[in-house]
């Protein structure tokens, strides 16, 4: 009998080791790594160049962790499969090398010159807090011209299920208009010329979250009406105590706002 208390402490010593270890195999599952890939060929009739910085789950060994990886396969390389960094990036750049030989192999018969290829694509993962994260991509694409082209493109994960969160996930009810609304309020052109009093900026489905409000962006030529440099980026901010009376009460959003200290 008196060693019942030492093997009910025992025990739970035992039960806490193993919801610990429980604990942080699941938060494994959502760690973010940098992987770098690339592949570049320069000779007589090749101009190609690629080149991959972009931020992967760690490990996929389960359902959020799969989920995530499959959202960002998809966004970022068009693959619609969960695969390990490594593969997923080497798929992706022998499909485009094979897709520019065929393609350049057919382009110098006809004009016999070589057409030049580089793409760059950046993507960074940003933790807002632990159920929350960022995720920011760039794709760059140059292809013989003046200039390149390139996407911005940036997106809100909900690390809890591991669904991307889109405005009717986050918004109550019909208030897109009234953020759209403020999108344009906010807009601050970089000329006098350019304002937008007579049109209204649309909401677009691509935003950042940070502690200070959430970030739309837009390539310039979908809002401005002088000419930019190609595929400049704009960002326009709306600040947290306006975009907050649109958000969805006790939300995962409406709850980082109300828990993040502005800088």
């Amino acid at each position: 009998m008196r060693n019942i208390p030492q093997i009910l402490s025992t025990a739970l010593t035992i039960t806490i080791i193993l919801l610990c270890i429980a604990c942080n195999k699941h938060s494994n599952t959502i760690q973010f790594i940098t992987h770098q890939d690339s592949l570049i060929v320069e000779n007589d009739t090749t101009l190609f160049k690629i080149i991959i910085d972009v931020d992967l789950p760690k490990y996929i060994d389960d359902s959020i962790g799969e989920k995530i990886n499959l959202l960002l396969s998809n966004e970022i390389f068009s693959i619609n499969t969960s695969l390990q960094a490594t593969t997923l990036t080497k798929q992706y750049i022998d499909t485009v090398f094979q897709n520019y030989i065929d393609d350049n192999y057919r382009i110098r018969k006809i004009l016999l010159s070589n057409t030049p290829f580089i793409q760059e694509i950046t993507g960074t993962a940003t933790y807002l807090n632990n159920n929350l994260l960022c995720y920011d991509f760039s794709d760059f694409i140059y292809f013989g011209g003046s200039d390149g082209q390139r996407q911005f493109k940036s997106f809100i994960i909900d690390l809890t299920s591991g669904n991307r969160l889109y405005e009717d996930d986050i918004f109550i009810g019909d208030s897109l208009e009234a953020v759209s609304r403020l999108i344009t309020t906010h807009y601050k052109p970089e000329f006098y010329n350019d304002a937008v009093n007579d049109i209204t900026i649309r909401s677009n489905n691509n935003f950042a979250i940070v502690a200070e409000g959430i970030i739309y962006r837009y390539d310039a030529y979908e809002i401005s009406y002088i000419y930019y440099p190609s595929s400049t980026r704009i960002d326009i901010l709306i600040p947290r105590n306006k975009i907050l009376p649109l958000i969805k009460p006790n939300s995962i959003v409406y709850n980082y706002f109300n828990s993040v200290e502005t800088k």
